[in-house]
């Protein structure tokens, strides 16, 4: 996160990401990228406004 969080964005952000690590995915497709744009959706399913908070680093 690059700034505090509210607690319902968090969870709604834990759902979508473990959600989206369980999905089978195809080889090419990178599971913690897959599992961090699963979270976004979450947050913003919900309309929850802090959706530009989580941040996803990589090398």
């Amino acid at each position: 996160m690059n700034n505090p969080i509210g607690d319902g964005a968090a969870i709604e952000f834990a759902k979508g990401f473990y959600d989206g690590l369980g999905y089978k995915l195809s080889s090419v497709q990178d599971v913690f990228q897959r599992a961090f744009d699963e979270d976004m959706v979450a947050i913003v399913m919900e309309n929850l406004s802090q959706g530009s908070i989580p941040v996803l680093k990589k090398r």
